[in-house]
């Protein structure tokens, strides 16, 4: 089946770009940006009604009146509650990995090109936040400028209001501007790794459900693909998923990217990305 592939493209600081039909080609050394577009397959799923991000409620404090006469004994401050500290997974790889080579917390946009074209981006109280305002079921990335070989890379998203096949992800060893590997979450708690050759996917992992990826909204995940050769390590949250062997692209770009199957106005708050060069 014949897809229709729509890639638009600009030239910034630290960012790749293409070159349209009737466009210059920028100089050599400009550092450049891409957006690109993919209308492919994307997970089925059943339809539910997208959930709503609820607004924070602010609770004032109880006021308490004065007692007539003070207590006769001292008031004994009660013991703090300790939280947990959340266990770390063993088959986090950030345990042995230390300082990231490469660390965007997002408070400014200077590694990604924010104007125009889908996916919208904007960098708003620190997260970089990509949206699409039609549930038109294509995936739509942006990618930043170094090239990687062997690493293990880190995203931290937020969602927001989103339902069923609705996804975000990784893009890693993106070779050109219309190639790569896409590792990616949907809403309802799926992971998937798909090889986009720049006409079709090869689903190297088709969606599968696992309960170590937080779905519906207003949820927090991190997504971790660890690249050594042909292995492809995958994770959730530091959990250890799967590992899949694939050689099709050695090296490449990184990025982002987001889709929506179901929910209009889809949007995804992308807060920390972090990458560690192998040996």
């Amino acid at each position: 089946m014949s897809r229709t592939i729509l890639v638009t493209c600009a030239c910034v600081v630290a960012a790749l770009a293409c070159t349209l039909a009737g466009t210059p080609t920028p100089p050599a050394s400009q550092v450049e940006t891409e957006v690109a577009k993919l209308l492919t397959q994307h997970p089925t799923s059943s339809p539910m009604q997208a959930a709503t991000l609820a607004a924070a409620t602010v609770v004032p404090p109880s006021s308490v009146p004065p007692t007539a006469a003070p207590p006769a004994t001292p008031t004994l401050t009660p013991t703090p509650t300790l939280v947990p500290t959340p266990t770390v997974p063993a088959t986090d790889p950030r345990i042995n990995l230390g300082t990231p080579d490469w660390h965007d917390a997002f408070d400014t946009g200077q590694n990604w090109y924010l104007e125009g074209g889908n996916p919208q981006a904007e960098i708003h109280d620190g997260k970089l936040v990509f949206s699409v305002a039609e549930a038109d079921k294509g995936d739509w990335w942006r990618l930043a400028a170094p090239r990687l070989v062997n690493f293990y890379i880190e995203a931290t998203a937020m969602t927001t209001a989103c339902s069923g096949a609705d996804r975000y992800g990784l893009v890693v060893r993106a070779p050109d501007l219309n190639q790569g590997y896409l590792f990616g979450f949907s809403c309802d708690g799926r992971y998937s790794l798909r090889a986009w050759d720049g006409s079709e996917f090869t689903k190297l992992k088709d969606w599968t459900a696992n309960p170590a990826i937080l779905a519906g909204p207003n949820q927090t995940n991190r997504l971790g693909l660890m690249a050594d050769g042909s292995r492809l390590s995958l994770y959730a949250n530091g959990v250890f998923l799967d590992e899949i062997h694939n050689d099709r692209f050695g090296e490449g770009r990184f990025g982002l990217f987001i889709a929506s199957n179901v929910t209009p106005n889809y949007a995804i708050q992308f807060d920390l990305l972090d990458y560690w060069k192998l040996p």
